[in-house]
């Protein structure tokens, strides 16, 4: 990016170090000099070579030489800060690439104002990924490093989940599953893709349709069984995964209880029931 204003202004900082440098060896020079003879004319004082005036008004500029020492020294941190301050400036000018790789969207323009998005758009060491929407019901069952295979026009490539969105848009009510290619050659930025994703199997012991399922007001679940004595009993369960309208069961019912399939508002703890076998 342009930087002769920066370049310009870390030049003179460096100058003005430069100068500053000099002052305080100079004044050091001064302050050597004031202590020399400041010793000497503490020993012509014992003698009575002196007077007492002579020998107060060396000790003043040998405290003076001490202030100027200490005010060039000031002087050479304040100078620093506003030279590192002109580096930092002049380094932000200059826009590197965190690695090897293909621009593959550019917003940076000559004669333009930068503000807080991005210049460029890199992909790093020119390995391109497929992106694909994904509702929140579909994100919940994916995780990073699933197996999927990735239909792009008539080709089709194998690849792995390597993000999974962490926010859902507003509009469309999907979020992004950003996947690896592994074989992305022949494939142009910006085709659209179609993603296959092998969900891990699963085998659930015990299930029930989702409709038989009930939940307390503090959101654990419960199912309406009959009994022996064809009477309706209240039992607490434990849910596993739920699944386009099936709910696996962990713990609470035994494979082969009789369990209401759609318990209403009507169906209460202790009604006796009459058991109907569809065929």
């Amino acid at each position: 990016m342009e930087a002769s204003n920066v370049q310009s202004q870390l030049r003179q900082n460096d100058a003005n170090l430069q100068r500053a440098k000099a002052n305080l060896t100079s004044q050091q020079s001064a302050l050597t000099e004031a202590e020399a003879t400041l010793k000497r004319y503490q020993t012509l004082m014992k003698s009575d070579a002196i007077s007492r005036q002579e020998l107060e008004q060396q000790q003043a500029k040998a405290r003076a030489a001490r202030a100027a020492v200490q005010a060039a020294n000031a002087e050479i941190a304040q100078v620093q800060a506003q030279l590192d301050d002109s580096r930092h400036q002049r380094k932000k000018a200059e826009v590197l690439a965190p690695a090897d790789g293909i621009i593959t969207q550019r917003s940076a323009e000559v004669g333009n104002l930068t503000d807080n998005n991005a210049l460029f758009h890199l992909t790093r060491n020119g390995e391109l990924e497929a992106t694909v929407e994904a509702s929140a019901e579909e994100l919940s069952l994916l995780k990073t490093g699933l197996q999927t295979e990735v239909q792009v026009l008539d080709q089709t490539t194998s690849g792995q989940i390597r993000l999974l969105s962490s926010q859902i848009d507003q509009t469309s009510r999907t979020g992004k599953v950003r996947i690896q290619l592994q074989n992305p050659a022949q494939i142009t930025l910006g085709t659209p893709a179609l993603a296959l994703i092998r969900l891990p199997e699963m085998r659930a012991n015990t299930t029930l349709p989702l409709s038989a399922v009930n939940f307390n007001a503090d959101g654990t679940a419960f199912v309406m069984m009959v009994n022996r004595n064809k009477q309706i009993e209240r039992r607490p369960i434990s849910l596993g995964e739920v699944n386009q309208g099936t709910a696996e069961i962990l713990s609470g019912l035994k494979v082969g209880e009789q369990v209401l399939q759609k318990a209403g508002a009507l169906m209460n703890e202790g009604d006796r029931v009459e058991v109907v076998v569809k065929e």
